[in-house]
């Protein structure tokens, strides 16, 4: 995984901002995995989650000529625009997220029973979250999903290093 603030980002920005292709693809393969696990953990859905990791991409070729930086990561502004679209989509679906229900089980799955307890955990982990404020959210799956340490999930949050770890601790 990259390293939030990778400080090649700035020069590989200033190619992206000339429309450099090799800038625009390495920006996505740098961070497309982790706007898609961002995307994927709030519509549980992987085709929704994949639509969204694509729109925020597009949305950040097209706005990358007014990026400017100020401090914080890169992978901070792309989490901005993957929760943008994120909000978007359900204010599109004017619903809250739903579990999607199993039509069938692949052979090599693991039993009903431990699909079913496995589903369960994971809606009322959804459930849970859904009651969290979007900061406690991010802060919580980029210190445990996205493995940051403190410091870098501070720095992605626009955080003091304590801020993070209160916001940690409440959530």
């Amino acid at each position: 995984m990259m390293s939030p603030a990778d400080p090649s980002d700035s020069s590989l920005i200033e190619r992206a901002k000339q429309r450099h292709p090799d800038a625009l693809t390495e920006l996505d393969t740098r961070y497309s995995g982790q706007i898609y696990r961002y995307c994927l953990f709030r519509v549980a859905d992987e085709a929704t989650a994949q639509d969204l990791t694509e729109d925020v991409f597009l949305n950040m070729v097209e706005s990358l000529p007014h990026y400017e930086e100020r401090g914080a990561p890169f992978a901070a502004w792309l989490l901005r625009l993957a929760r943008d679209r994120t909000a978007d989509f359900y204010r599109r679906q004017g619903r809250r997220p739903t579990d999607e229900l199993l039509e069938s089980l692949a052979d090599s799955a693991p039993g009903p029973e431990a699909l079913t307890a496995q589903h369960s955990e994971l809606a009322d982990l959804r459930r849970a979250l859904a009651q969290l404020s979007e900061d406690y959210r991010l802060v919580l799956q980029l210190r445990f999903m996205e493995s940051y340490d403190v410091a870098q999930t501070a720095r992605t949050m626009r955080k003091s290093i304590g801020a993070t770890k209160v916001m940690q601790h409440r959530a």
